[in-house]
């Protein structure tokens, strides 16, 4: 599989640093995800990493994973570069059951990720993916 991602990966995070996730948008996750009683979260278009690490910050149990293998290399060097080691996955996100078999409370796909699907056909497949990887009670965002 070619990874179209690969040169972009490591310009990705000029858009924005990573701390910058740990404003409002933290705020916003950390009172939904107590609203609902929130606990563990797959993040199944991590990039390079930065909503994992807020998430993790959050005290939440996240797993992560990407369609890049070199997006996945950027978000395990950004993370350790924080002191995280978090679970990394290189997995196509329509079709997630193909890596994770486990259920999430949440299960997050950020940004642009979706928009890089091309037909309507590719963006239901995505969505009944994200779907079959929540719990009862789970939530897409």
């Amino acid at each position: 599989m070619e990874d179209k991602y690969r040169t972009f990966a490591y310009d990705y995070d000029e858009f924005g640093e990573i701390n910058e996730y740990l404003g409002a948008e933290k705020v916003f996750f950390e009172n939904l995800f107590s609203e609902f009683g929130i606990q563990n979260v797959l993040d199944c278009a991590c990039g390079t990493g930065q909503h994992l690490y807020m998430l993790s910050e959050m005290g939440l149990d996240v797993a992560g994973s990407d369609y890049s293998e070199a997006m996945l290399e950027m978000a395990e060097n950004n993370l350790a570069a924080r002191g995280k080691e978090l679970p990394l996955q290189q997995c196509d996100f329509r079709y997630l059951e193909k890596v994770y078999t486990e259920k999430f409370d949440a299960v997050v796909c950020l940004t642009t990720a979706l928009p890089h699907l091309h037909s309507e056909t590719d963006l239901i497949t995505a969505l009944k993916s994200m779907k079959a990887r929540l719990s009862d009670k789970g939530m897409l965002i």
